[in-house]
């Protein structure tokens, strides 16, 4: 009996596809040596890609840090509900951190202590604090891109289909022919009305601008005829291995495409993919997930994006 294995193909090396032609990132790719095969066939030890990302991560620390930890004065937080997440979930009276160090946790006399007499004060005013939030499958890489260049629709913002369609409306309204309206984290799961966008909606909308609209799971997207006819995709196109451009029962494609070895094919006929600076985007993603209390995130597309400087 034959054996098939398939990969996640949006977990593996294929996530590079988003960002082939990525003028930034061919240069990067370009301005070192050439990776070794088997990386570049997506086959990668996680163990060296930890030790090379450590050490990489340490020498950036060490590098950058003004003053020591010993040095740095505390910070006391007192005035809210210190939420330990200890097996009792047990709260505390103030707690200290002294750089990237918690020094101190408990009631406020013996943190104060702890602290020392230069430590500075921080009220709560009553919110409730947390340790940071870790997220343990993320593609920051190609998702900083994504989130740098195409507009949010999601359920934070819509709470149906009908008014994400209505947005990509106004959108194309005041938008010049022939430029692109794109759009990410649209999520029928959790949007009242269709499962799917396809090319009767979208083409409704405009058959004179390409739109793209990526799906919140990163396995899905939708696209108007015109996203395809500039994309090059014809109406023969084949299904690559792992994907799928969906057809309708007599055969004809709906515009809805499955997994990114077939919606990148639309996505990089997408002039600011191109354009885009993968640096400053995942710097900027990293500072708003920062905001939000997330102080470690996974990158689960190690082989795709990471076999360069």
């Amino acid at each position: 009996m034959t054996k098939h294995h398939f990969g996640c193909t949006g977990c593996g090396a294929g996530l590079g596809n988003i960002l082939r032609n990525n003028r930034a990132v061919q240069n990067i790719l370009s301005s070192g040596p050439a990776p070794a095969s088997p990386l570049v066939a997506g086959i990668v030890s996680r163990r060296e890609v930890l030790k090379g990302g450590i050490a990489t991560l340490g020498a950036l620390s060490l590098a950058s840090c003004g003053e020591t930890l010993d040095e740095a004065p505390a910070l006391v937080f007192t005035g809210g509900t210190i939420l330990t997440v200890d097996a009792n979930f047990s709260e505390a009276e103030a707690i200290a951190v002294r750089g990237n160090r918690i020094i101190a946790v408990g009631s406020e006399d013996d943190v104060r202590v702890a602290a020392g007499s230069d430590a500075e004060s921080v009220d709560l005013a009553g919110k409730t604090m947390l340790p940071g939030f870790i997220d343990a499958h993320t593609h920051v890489i190609a998702g900083a891109v994504v989130d740098a260049v195409m507009e949010y629709v999601g359920m934070a913002k819509f709470d149906t289909v009908a008014a994400v369609l209505e947005h990509i409306a106004d959108r194309a309204a005041i938008t010049p022919a022939g430029e692109w309206l794109v759009f990410r984290n649209f999520d029928p799961a959790v949007q009242e009305g269709l499962d799917a966008l396809t090319f009767d909606e979208l083409d409704a909308i405009s058959t004179q601008h390409p739109i793209f609209v990526l799906n919140a799971s990163g396995h899905l997207a939708y696209a108007n005829t015109k996203a395809f006819d500039v994309a090059g995709v014809p109406d023969d196109v084949e299904n690559p291995p792992g994907a799928e451009f969906v057809r309708n029962a007599e055969g004809k494609l709906t515009g809805i495409m499955k997994n990114n070895v077939a919606y990148s094919r639309i996505m990089n006929a997408y002039p600011a993919l191109a354009n885009a600076d993968p640096v400053e985007a995942l710097l900027g993603l990293l500072s708003k997930w920062s905001r939000h209390g997330l102080t470690t995130v996974s990158e689960l597309s190690f082989g795709g994006l990471s076999q360069s400087p």
